[in-house]
């Protein structure tokens, strides 16, 4: 698994995005829970989700054209500085008693539109942190181990600081991870990939993905199981504030160990994963997969 951590700007990401990924679910955790407190409203932890997710599947498609066509290295760290305003503001606003439901809904939303920009960035930028694609495939698998343990230890920690504290502390310690984050980026020296000379017009890069998306069967595939997914099985995890109030009278430190216990899944199927030697009967895997989540949803 640790092949990749060889390249040092790598290993210099790696250890950025661990304080980062933590602190993030911190963040999403204390949100969640900050607003069924302050309303008891499972309609506005819809709207929260909305607020986070819209941005993305809006910003997404041009964000990545940006990354071909600017400096990955100055968009990844404009993203970072972003992202810890928004947490920065977060914490003022909470500290001082001052937070309302439509500054949440607001900030996530602006959250949301950095998330939908870095993402894309961030996939293309680790061909220039490995240096090539020798080491991308591992590249890649490290960084989702490394997301996915973040998904585990983050909303665990954020459950047992609320119960000691308040959400406003997860705010505070997820805008100082941001230091670390930026101080990494700070070392890091990358050669940048080659861009072709000139680009199409925006619009007609973003139909061209769209028709080789869906001329390629398997990658059409994987988009339309992706999509049936995060519309009919991934929302479950908007309502873990509801569900820990009202069905289990339960504490944010139920919720921290609910949504934890996610991310546990996950860690382990990132190193079932790893385990696999090449992609044959990938798809036929990742189906199998997408049935249990249906059959766990349903015993749920």
């Amino acid at each position: 698994m640790p092949r990749a951590l060889r390249h040092p700007n790598f290993a210099l990401f790696m250890g950025g995005q661990i304080f980062a990924l933590v602190g993030y679910w911190l963040q999403q955790v204390a949100l969640a829970w900050l607003i069924y407190r302050l309303t008891g409203s499972a309609t506005l932890l819809g709207v929260l989700g909305l607020a986070a997710n819209l941005p993305v599947l809006l910003l997404a498609p041009f964000a990545g054209l940006w990354s071909d066509r600017y400096n990955r290295h100055r968009m990844m760290i404009a993203t970072q500085v972003l992202e810890m305003l928004q947490a920065i503001a977060l914490t003022v606003l909470a500290f001082s008693g001052a937070i309302q439901v439509w500054h949440i809904i607001a900030l996530t939303a602006f959250l949301g539109m950095c998330v939908a920009v870095e993402l894309p960035v961030r996939h293309a930028y680790l061909l220039e942190l490995v240096g090539g694609k020798a080491d991308l495939p591992n590249a890649v698998a490290t960084t989702s181990l490394v997301a996915n343990c973040g998904r585990l230890i983050g909303p665990v920690v954020a459950g047992l600081l609320i119960a000691r504290f308040d959400e406003a502390t997860c705010f505070l310690i997820n805008a100082l991870t941001y230091i670390a984050v930026l101080v990494t980026f700070a070392f890091i020296r990358v050669h940048p990939q080659p861009r072709a000379a000139s680009h199409p017009p925006m619009w007609r890069g973003i139909g061209d993905g769209i028709a080789y998306c869906w001329k390629s069967v398997p990658i059409r595939m994987l988009l339309t199981l992706l999509a049936a997914v995060a519309l009919t099985a991934a929302p479950y995890s908007t309502l873990m504030p509801a569900i820990v109030h009202e069905v289990f009278a339960g504490s944010a430190q139920t919720l921290g160990f609910l949504v934890g216990a996610a991310g546990m899944g996950a860690v382990a199927g990132t190193l079932v994963l790893s385990m696999r030697r090449n992609v044959r009967g990938l798809l036929r895997f990742i189906l199998a997969a997408a049935l249990v989540v249906g059959v766990a949803l349903v015993a749920l």
